[in-house]
């Protein structure tokens, strides 16, 4: 029997985002987030980018609130993400 280790339940959303590294900006798909993680996937135009465990990035769907967090997993098509809980960048305090 396999063990969810997840502190928060995902909900599956399936939507576009944009991801940003600071030095680009990609598409992808946001299949999957919680109030601490994402699970995204390269967009078939982009197979793969070059992002490394612990690299932060921002997840910005096109109709919600920009997330910051770091990669945390690599996985066929995509990687996930510990979003951060620090908000005091987002409100400039």
């Amino acid at each position: 029997m396999s063990e969810n280790r997840r502190k928060h339940p995902r909900t599956v959303i399936e939507k576009p985002t944009l991801v940003e590294t600071g030095k680009e900006t990609f598409g992808a798909i946001l299949h999957d987030i919680s109030a601490s993680g994402a699970g995204v996937s390269f967009s078939l135009a982009r197979p793969n980018a070059p992002l490394e465990i612990g690299d932060a990035v921002v997840l910005n769907p096109d109709d919600a609130k920009r997330r910051p967090g770091r990669v945390v997993r690599h996985y066929e098509g995509g990687f996930g993400v510990a979003l951060s809980d620090d908000r005091s960048d987002e409100d400039g305090t």
